[in-house]
């Protein structure tokens, strides 16, 4: 299983003294970013309110949330009527949809999901039957056809960067020892310098790299010492770092043909990153903008040969008409 929307640790840095605002300014993205990390957590602490009585993060972090402890992939072995429940920290934090363990019992695919400038994992754990230790990676996609072409008609090669290897022990112990373990701690940030140009950069000569994910457009330079942290507890964003694809959208359940040696992954709807919109707003915004489809609001199943490498679409939605929010029924729709 997996423990789907994760809150995001930098975010969350924001709520810290406000509880109605940040900054003053509540039509803020920001605002809206650091209320709900603080307050969607804040019931199980039992500081739970409402609108501007929510709880600050200073509150509950006093009573012992951390945004690290949360996003990981858990297994769960039922033996003599018991359960027992582990969290996979080495196969990394984010918004796991579905963790799929290929017939080799050592592989794991896992989808990032959630809406606009997601990724895709694999981990390849050391021994069979043991997901605790092992090497992780991301995809990262070259689209083979046009630009700006229909999604039905793409096909992309596939490449896997390692994000290095780590162990659920290792990793459990050193999150026990730093239990105010926060986002600067990790990274150090600045803001991107942005304008009406054709580009939006960072200060690439001072060691930042511009990224997008779906904490949208930053300048993110992992701190020393703070690699391993920067893969396992932030690995969207060093995803992102290392050059891999964070432009998927909405990707959801993931199932195998093992005859065909081909995955099946399910995308909800083409959009957000998934399009080619570098505009001051959109979603390529700083990013490295690996694909670009036009909009399927209906969605796709997409095929993912592991012998060839490649990802293409195996069958998608068709929207009633162009830009419509309606999909005929003999296709799927947002599978």
């Amino acid at each position: 299983g997996g423990e789907s929307s994760e809150p995001d640790a930098r975010f969350f840095i924001f709520a810290n003294e406000y509880r109605g605002n940040v900054a003053g300014n509540e039509n803020s993205i920001d605002y809206a970013r650091a209320t709900n990390a603080a307050a969607h957590f804040s019931r199980y602490f039992g500081t739970h309110g409402y609108l501007k009585d929510k709880a600050t993060t200073k509150e509950i972090k006093a009573a012992g949330f951390n945004p690290y402890h949360y996003g990981f992939t858990w297994e769960a072995v039922v033996s003599g009527g018991k359960a027992s429940i582990s969290k996979h920290y080495a196969m990394g934090r984010l918004s796991s949809d579905a963790a799929y363990v290929m017939p080799d019992r050592k592989t794991v695919y896992t989808s990032d999901g959630g809406s606009d400038n997601r990724i895709l994992t694999k981990f390849v754990a050391d021994m069979a039957d043991d997901l605790s230790t092992g090497e992780l990676f991301c995809a990262k996609l070259t689209q083979l056809t046009k630009d700006g072409g229909a999604a039905h008609d793409s096909k992309f090669s596939v490449e896997w960067l390692s994000m290095g290897s780590a162990d659920d022990t290792s990793l459990s112990r050193q999150l026990a020892a730093m239990p105010t373990l926060a986002f600067d701690d990790i990274y150090d940030s600045m803001e991107p310098n942005s304008d009406w140009s054709e580009t939006s950069v960072c200060d690439v000569g001072s060691g930042y790299k511009s990224v997008r994910t779906s904490s949208g457009h930053e300048c993110l330079k992992v701190k020393a010492g703070m690699d391993l942290f920067a893969s396992r507890f932030e690995t969207r964003r060093d995803a992102a770092m290392l050059g891999c694809t964070s432009e998927l959208n909405l990707l959801q359940g993931i199932t195998l043909s093992a005859s065909k040696d081909k995955l099946y992954l399910a995308v909800a709807a083409i959009e957000g990153g998934m399009t080619d919109d570098y505009s001051l707003a959109g979603n390529d915004r700083g990013g490295h903008n690996h694909i670009k489809l036009l909009p399927n609001p209906c969605g796709c199943v997409l095929e993912l040969d592991l012998d060839h490498h490649t990802l293409e679409p195996l069958l998608c939605g068709m929207p009633k008409m162009p830009g419509g929010i309606t999909c005929h029924a003999d296709a799927p729709r947002h599978p």
